[in-house]
């Protein structure tokens, strides 16, 4: 089995907001992410594919997040974004078999 980390529909939403906030440089556009969320089930799970921790935003030394590539449909649609440490370390996981 495959083990990946996952964001819900909330968190999603609010790791975006936050990583604008804050001015790292990887977000979605927030119109865009949010028309497509209000179609999304809500409990849909968004996993993370890639993750690496990252220190720096705009070419400054920032604190610790996470870089991370995010898986937004069935068909692959993916993007990156910056997250905060703490939401990171506390994301949930599942299971899949691994493809052949």
């Amino acid at each position: 089995m495959d083990t990946y980390l996952y964001l819900t529909k909330e968190q999603l939403k609010n790791a975006n907001a936050w990583a604008i906030e804050v001015g790292y440089n990887r977000a979605f556009e927030p119109k865009p992410l949010l028309e497509y969320l209000e179609n999304v089930e809500e409990d849909t799970k968004f996993p993370i594919t890639f993750s690496t921790p990252h220190h720096h935003a705009a070419g400054q030394e920032v604190e610790e997040h996470f870089r991370c590539k995010v898986i937004l449909d069935g068909n692959g649609t993916s993007g990156m974004i910056d997250i905060d440490a703490d939401l990171f370390q506390g994301l949930e996981r599942f299971e899949v078999p691994k493809s052949n």
